[in-house]
């Protein structure tokens, strides 16, 4: 928090822990302000302890971190500043935490949308930047995610490795890389992700990078059974929430595709969960079959034409 120059205030009630570790606790932690309404997060009640044998080699190693009742608010991210002078050396390693625990959080998404999502669990276990760690989140009708992650802070990157339940009928399995230097990345989805028949495997990988209420996708390869597609197109996170798709294939038939997952509910979701999404779609297929039936040059489209430049649609003309 120095380097970034976000103050952290520990308020209400709080108490200095000597043994077994070192630590503090309290009530109301605050990152953020001064303003209550400038708070970039705040925490009901918090506990943080130390280890204390690594404080007395001089190095920094947290036993356990835990947060309730409280709130993230990433819309109130200040903006960076890559040409402040130093900052290029001022990028250091993450202490090492036995345990990170989260719960019930509400965390508000960046944009002009500002949609909610209400966390109930985030934990992690045995972080250590460059090695896998495990982590597992539960959020109310969106299911829970439970896998790995590996932080290097050097060049800031995260990676992801697991699966996604409570939604689908099976689990939906994910590999993720995140660049933050140029907010960009790739990321690869299997569905399902244990064994399955090869015609009952979908599969979906793309390249991605970040701009302002739109997620570009490019290298976007598609996989149903043993057909594939290829394109581009771009997932829109504003007030009217979207996915473009503009995909190729030399043959497709329509008779052969497994059967898509249905998008449920997750049994525990005491909040709203999916809203909804647009979906404009345009297939492009040398040959299309179907019932028998062979369409050449084909072209097949739901919604709207894709229009990955126009990442705003919430205006007149827009897709409802």
């Amino acid at each position: 928090t120095r380097r970034a120059g976000i103050p952290v205030r520990l308020l209400g009630d709080f108490q200095i822990m000597l043994v077994p570790s070192f630590g503090v606790a309290g009530t109301e932690l605050v990152v953020g302000g001064p303003g209550a309404d400038e708070a970039l997060a705040h925490s009901g009640e918090y506990a943080v302890a130390l280890e204390p044998r690594a404080l007395l080699a001089g190095e920094l190693r947290v036993g356990t971190i835990r947060l309730a009742h409280g709130a993230l608010r990433l819309d109130r991210i200040p903006p960076s500043e890559p040409g402040r002078p130093g900052l290029e050396d001022s990028v250091s390693e993450l202490p090492a935490i036995g345990e990170l625990l989260v719960s019930d959080f509400v965390v508000t998404a960046p944009g002009e949308s500002r949609y909610e999502i209400s966390v109930i669990e985030f934990a992690v276990e045995g972080f250590e930047e460059r090695r896998d760690t495990q982590f597992r989140v539960e959020a109310a009708g969106l299911g829970g995610v439970a896998g790995t992650l590996r932080w290097d802070s050097a060049d800031p990157t995260l990676r992801l490795d697991g699966a996604w339940s409570g939604l689908l009928p099976d689990a939906l399995g994910f590999q993720a890389e995140i660049r933050f230097a140029g907010a960009d990345g790739n990321v690869a989805m299997r569905w399902p992700a244990g064994p399955a028949e090869p015609d009952r495997k979908l599969r979906a990988s793309a390249g991605f990078v970040v701009g302002d209420e739109v997620v570009r996708l490019n290298d976007i390869e598609l996989s149903a059974g043993a057909q594939s597609l290829v394109g581009f197109g771009c997932l829109l996170l504003g007030a009217a929430p979207g996915l473009q798709l503009d995909l190729i294939t030399d043959s497709l038939d329509l008779d052969r595709l497994p059967e898509l997952p249905a998008f449920g509910r997750a049994p525990d979701a005491g909040r709203a969960a999916l809203t909804g999404l647009d979906i404009d779609l345009r297939l492009s297929a040398g040959e299309l079959r179907k019932a028998g039936a062979v369409a050449r040059n084909a072209v097949l489209s739901v919604g709207d034409d894709p229009d990955c430049g126009q990442p705003d649609r919430s205006g007149p003309g827009g897709a409802g």
